[in-house]
This record gives structure tokens, sequence and C-alpha cells, in this order.
């Protein structure tokens, strides 16, 4: 297959007729332009086959870095990330290998773009349906480019992300925001997490905490920070009948949370449940 190009110039004479020039080996040399003469230049296609094809995919013989000193070099000169806590750089969308599309539940991500300035993941999770929500993730505008916010919405299930896309006329605080289905394959769960969600334990972003004292209860939100899920705690509620509901931007960080709770001597009495994720209910 031919991809590449290399040019050559071929000097026409004043009469019309072309004429080449050779060195010794008889390989065609570049004419020098010269008054009364024109250059006109053909396209001759080289082999894609060549020493300078690049390789872009990572394996184990083409890693990214060699050794933990290019590592850390490279480390040292990228600076801090937006926010160090970020889910979005944890939920990549992009999934090799590419037969990764023929798998169930391959595309399962949502995109809502122009989000107002000032608005919460919670405002976005309001107007979230069609499925149970795997992870949500807000960011701010790309610099000057946008002055609007984005949201990435990975869902359990494809089914209700090609759902979710399909939606029209979605706003908010009287925004109209516009959802997209991406297409491309979503980074599979790995299979501790997938155990949790398919699981007997049904694991949502919802994660209810029953058989617990006042004190106990107050406790909990300094026992999430503790964890470094501070960002990742969207609400810390208690409801009539006792149960303390935590509800995260993502089912892996309920998952740690409860995990966190059970460990501590004074919790180990606490009952640990998952509740139906209301992004499933349809209006």
């Amino acid at each position: 297959m031919l991809t590449l190009v290399q040019l050559y110039s071929l000097k026409v004479n004043d009469d019309g007729n072309g004429s080449e020039s050779h060195d010794a080996s008889g390989g065609i040399k570049t004419p020098t332009t010269t008054s009364g003469s024109e250059t006109i230049t053909f396209i001759a296609e080289i082999p894609s086959e060549f020493p300078g094809q690049p390789m872009w995919k990572v394996h184990n013989d083409n890693p990214i870095f060699h050794d933990n000193s290019e590592k850390a070099r490279a480390k040292h000169f990228s600076g801090m990330p937006l926010d160090p806590t970020s889910q979005f750089y944890q939920y990549p969308v992009r999934y090799l290998p590419e037969d990764g599309m023929k798998s169930k539940d391959a595309f399962r991500t949502v995109m809502i773009d122009h989000i107002p300035l000032g608005s919460s993941v919670t405002e976005v999770l309001s107007l979230t349906r069609c499925g149970a929500v795997e992870s949500i993730e807000l960011v701010g505008p790309i610099g000057k480019a946008t002055n609007f916010m984005t949201a990435r919405v990975v869902f359990i299930l494809e089914d209700s992300a090609m759902a979710m896309g399909k939606l029209k006329d979605l706003e908010i605080n009287g925004n109209t925001v516009y959802c997209w289905l991406v297409r491309e394959p979503t980074y599979p769960r790995s299979g501790e997490l997938d155990e949790f969600v398919t699981g007997g334990a049904k694991a949502t972003r919802i994660l209810l905490v029953d058989e617990l004292t006042v004190s106990q209860y107050t406790q909990l939100q300094g026992i999430i920070m503790d964890q470094g899920l501070g960002r990742q705690l969207l609400g810390l509620n208690w409801t009539w009948d006792k149960i303390a509901v935590l509800e995260f931007t993502s089912i892996k960080a309920a998952v740690k949370a409860a995990q966190g709770i059970v460990r501590l001597p004074a919790y180990r009495n606490a009952h640990i449940s998952f509740e139906e994720d209301y992004t499933c209910h349809e209006e």
C-alpha cells in the first residue's frame, strides 16, 4: 500500500518538452529553475513500510517510559494536574484493544455540553436518567476556547447511555444543554468493581449505612474525608428511620467508603447496603 509522498521537480523548457537531468548513477536530480523555464512538481508515492513508520501503540516491548528515571523526569516537568483528586482521568473513554467495541456494554459514556458556569454535579444528575450511573465528572471551560462546563457520565449499561444520548430539550437553570453518546468504547470496570456491581451487593453510587447511633452518624463525614473521598461525596443525610444515606460521584467511591467504614471497630455492627440510583427512574 502506498501512502507517503516524495516530491521531484521536472524542468520544462520553453518549448513545452520536459527534460530530466540524471546523476552518474541514473537517479533523477532536482533541477534548478532558470530564466525562461518553469518548474512542475510531480508526486511519487513510496511504500508505507519504511524505517520512519511511527510506533504509536503502547505494549510491553514499546512502553511509554523505558526506565524509572525517565518516568521520574517526565513527572518532574509535567507540573501539577488540574485536580489531583479528579475522577475524570481515572475513567478513560478510549479503550484499547479496539476489539473492545465488540464486547457487550462497550459504549456506556455520554457527554453533556453547554452546561452553564456555576452548575453543580447534583444539578446535572437531576436531569440524568435512563439507567444507573457508574460515574459522573463535571469539568470547567477549556481555557478561553469554551465558556461552558462539560459533564462526562458513564452508565453501567450501554442501553442506558444510548437512551440518554437521544434525549433532547434538556435544561439546567433555564439553559439548554447538549447531550451526546461517545462513539468509542468505554474502559471496562475492574473485575473487583464489576463483582460489586453485578454480584449480590448490587453496588450503586448511593451508600446506605444502617444501625448507627447519632454519634456514629456525625462522625461519618470525617471518616469519608480521611479516606480522601471528600470531593466525591455529594450528600450525607439521616433518614427518619435512622439510616445514613451517602451519595457519591461514582460507584467506585461508594464501594471504597463502605470498605473503609466496616473496617473501623466502632462500626463493626453497622449494616451496609446500596440504594437504587434515582437516575434509573423515568419522569
